[in-house]
């Protein structure tokens, strides 16, 4: 088993090949070429522990210590921040855009799914929960 070198593209008659490129020293994604949506060249960023920290489509994730994920730039897409348990497991995800906060999670002491949106006027991360409303 290796890494995936090219991947081949065909949306009707059109066909088009993306190559990946990897670091030596480590096997991480360095590079992909051959994109015609988003640009022939992208680069991919890595901290030192391998997590990626930037990508074509987010301008910056942040990581913990514990190497998980707690936020992601989108740019002009907003801002995505992410919460876990004690067993490491994502329970909330909440994403700040043009005024809104979307937030989506489930929460173990009643395994309770819930999504839900709700004008926070500012970009406003503390909020609380309140039956089927955002405060």
């Amino acid at each position: 088993m290796g890494n995936l070198l090219r991947m081949v593209h065909q949306a009707g008659a059109v066909i088009w090949t993306r190559w990946y490129a990897y670091e030596a020293a480590n096997n991480r994604l360095m590079s992909t070429t051959g994109d015609p949506e988003h640009g022939p060249f992208r680069t991919y960023a890595h901290d030192a522990h391998g997590n990626m920290t930037s990508m074509p489509h987010i301008t910056a994730l942040t990581w913990d210590e514990n190497d998980q994920v707690r936020s992601t730039d989108l740019g002009g897409g907003g801002d995505v921040y992410y919460d876990y348990d004690a067993a490491g497991q994502r329970v909330r995800k909440v994403w700040e855009h043009s005024g809104l906060v979307s937030t989506a999670g489930s929460w173990t002491s009643a395994s309770i799914s819930a999504a839900t949106r709700c004008t926070a006027g500012a970009t406003a991360r503390g909020f609380r929960w309140s039956g089927r409303r955002c405060t």
